[in-house]
């Protein structure tokens, strides 16, 4: 590579004319800077108006800041950073250690999470106070006023449009991810006005320590460092070319935390086998996910209206996930395992237990983790389990891993020890499991469900009722409140919390009316309380909630053995029952013949949903509603009421603009 002469120096290559000539060029590089001098000097002015953006923006952050733990990867990452743990895939070695620091040492806050939080937002402010200098940088001077009201302007709007505002309120990665790559910004143009290698070296590292944290920023960084290289062309030598490695591999130095801390730290919980060189690789490169991804999925497309977005933003009364995290572990028994298989449950779980130490008597392991090969160094983590094999794998499966039902048959099974332990699932198998359908079934148990061995009998109805009842009260308790759907839509976590309740107590209200119909057919009470989820589901729950095909059918089925129980029951006793029952019914005191009225619509309903003419029962069901209903055809298939009406509505609208036009 050739070397570049000095470009000022060129200039003077040809000897002026005259001495007037000459005394005028000296006079000129007497004041003009040096080629390496950055003249970026803020003013006292700058300074101000940069204090105030970074004061609003950080105020504008905290007070929407979420109270405790928020959703998605969040629980699972500050949880990493409180013991100084490994996260999943890449690890995400500076966020864990950042934020370890920052949680440890920062003067207020209740919990670890809010402080996490309060992280995210510090990041997304400095993201926006480097737009600021960025712009100052970028714009021709125009006056004093004119240039820092449109970098005041711009940065405001870029920290207050949805999608950033919406990282800026919970511990995540991306808040981080924002401030580098306002960083490496404000560097380039830095560099680019003044040619200084300072500035280039810096960035070298920067880009470096970014892909500590997320690597969706090379996507930033590549063309950056393409434009620099390129514009060092003439003047890039070897040594120069090994500064700039130098400075990134030494922001890269984070990633040594990783084996280290699995060596001399090793945490339940954490991801991966990172003790040797192949595994650190494995687990950067993403290897467990099958790819290495680096892109995102989200999108924010509409235009910026930041009131409206406070609205959606604002955070700072949803303490949802964590009554939610609760109300899955308080209920447990002493020294229980939870194996969990939804996203939500563990990273908020994990949470709990690894920074506000709750509940740590429980042992709780995540089922996907269990599957992959680095699982069998993890066995010594779990001392109150046995693993007969290294990792669960699919039954029937050639190797030394183990099916869910040979796990379940060393720790509560004919080959467990006399003193079992408790065994409970949140989420769904990881794999079906013909063994286990064989030896084990799945009972209620509030929130999650009780691994239960077919060997053993099953406790008595009342007394399984009476112990079921003490752990929904305290559920209610942990969870008074639901994510309302006005705020929460399905893309959000939130929303899956109400899905999952929802979807839990129709679970809860089948087995109880299949347990009541089998071993207490006449107790209406039991019947009543079966049938109440389902009519709440069915009526006011979004179609996501529910099966109609199972649901709508069992709804019925409560209520015809209402009607065929001896016994009597007011239903004075319970509002909801008898406004939902006793509607369009004469006799409005005598309960079975409101339930009977209730049977007809719901079953009528049912013999309209697809799937239902396969049910074994289809046509004794049909006979007998046809004799009391005539065939409908407004209603839908699985359409609740609010459907129905809404739908009545727009047909009645319609009608009327049909005659406004005639």
């Amino acid at each position: 590579m050739r070397r570049r002469k000095d470009p000022y120096a060129a200039v003077h290559a040809v000897p002026p004319a005259d001495a007037a000539s000459r005394d005028a060029i000296h006079k000129s590089d007497s004041n003009a800077p040096p080629p390496t001098q950055c003249n970026a000097a803020l003013s006292a002015g700058d300074l101000v108006v940069m204090a105030l953006l970074a004061l609003w923006t950080l105020l504008g952050y905290t007070m929407t800041l979420y109270p405790s733990v928020a959703g998605g990867d969040s629980g699972e990452l500050v949880a990493e950073s409180c013991h100084l743990g490994v996260s999943h895939p890449p690890g995400y070695p500076l966020f864990n250690m950042a934020v370890h620091i920052f949680t440890r040492f920062l003067p207020f806050g209740e919990t670890p999470a809010w402080k996490a939080n309060f992280f995210s937002a510090v990041c997304d402010t400095v993201a926006v106070v480097f737009i600021y200098l960025s712009l100052l940088l970028w714009m021709a001077p125009t006056g004093w006023t004119g240039r820092r009201a449109a970098a005041f302007t711009a940065a405001a709007l870029f920290a207050f449009s949805p999608l950033i505002w919406t990282y800026a309120v919970g511990a995540e990665v991306f808040a981080f991810n924002n401030a580098f790559a306002a960083l490496l910004l404000y560097l380039l143009l830095r560099y680019t006005r003044y040619q200084d290698i300072s500035s280039a070296l810096w960035g070298a590292f920067t880009c470096g320590l970014a892909m500590c944290n997320q690597h969706t920023i090379v996507l930033f960084e590549v063309p950056i460092i393409a434009w620099v290289l390129w514009s060092r062309r003439r003047t890039l030598w070897w040594r120069e070319l090994a500064q700039f490695t130098g400075a990134f591999v030494s922001g890269l130095m984070p990633y040594i935390y990783m084996p280290i801390t699995a060596i001399w730290n090793p945490q339940p919980g954490s991801w991966g086998d990172v003790t040797t060189l192949s595994g650190l690789i494995h687990h950067i490169r993403r290897a467990d996910y099958g790819t290495f991804r680096l892109y995102a999925s989200n999108e924010a497309n509409e235009a910026i209206q930041i009131w409206r977005w406070h609205e959606l933003c604002n955070q700072s009364q949803a303490f949802y996930i964590r009554n939610y995290a609760q109300a899955l572990l308080d209920p447990l028994p002493q020294n229980a395992v939870l194996f969990v298989n939804f996203d939500l449950q563990w990273t908020s779980l994990r949470y709990l237990q690894r920074c506000e130490l709750r509940r740590q008597d429980v042992t709780i392991l995540n089922l996907s983790m269990m599957t992959y090969n680095w699982f069998a160094t993890k066995h010594t983590n779990y001392p109150n389990l046995q693993f007969p094999g290294s990792r669960l794998v699919p039954f029937g499966s050639v190797g030394d891993g183990f099916s869910m039902a040979r796990l379940l048959d060393v720790n509560i099974g004919h080959l467990a020890p006399r003193k079992r332990a408790r065994i409970f699932l949140g989420g769904k198998l990881s794999y079906s499991d013909q063994d286990f359908n064989k030896k084990y079934t799945l009972v209620p148990f509030g929130l999650l469900d009780e691994f239960k061995s077919l060997s053993v009998p099953s406790q008595p109805l009342k007394p399984w009722y009476s112990s079921q009842q003490k752990v929904r009260a305290i559920i209610r308790e942990r969870l008074p409140v639901l994510p309302p759907e006005e705020l929460y839509n399905d893309e959000t976590w939130e929303w899956t919390i109400a899905r999952d309740h929802g979807m839990k107590e129709l679970n809860w209200a089948t087995y109880l009316l299949e347990r009541t119909i089998a071993e207490d057919r006449e107790n209406l009470s039991l019947l009543s309380e079966a049938a109440k989820p389902m009519e709440v589901s069915y009526q006011f729950e979004p179609p996501q909630f529910w099966n109609p095909a199972a649901n709508l059918k069992n709804l019925g089925l409560a209520y015809a053995q209402m009607v065929k129980s001896n016994q009597e029951f007011s239903v004075s006793k319970d509002p909801f029952l008898n406004d939902v029952v006793g509607k369009g019914v004469t006799d409005s005191t005598r309960f079975k013949d409101r339930a009977s009225a209730r049977m007809l619509e719901v079953w009528d309903a049912w013999l309209r949903v697809p799937g239902a003419k396969q049910d074994p029962g289809y046509e004794a069901i049909e006979g007998v509603v046809r004799k009391f209903v005539p065939t409908s055809v407004e209603a839908q298939p699985g359409d609740n009421p609010r459907k129905q009406s809404q739908r009545r509505r727009k047909k009645k609208s319609a009608k009327t603009k049909k005659r406004g036009k005639k």
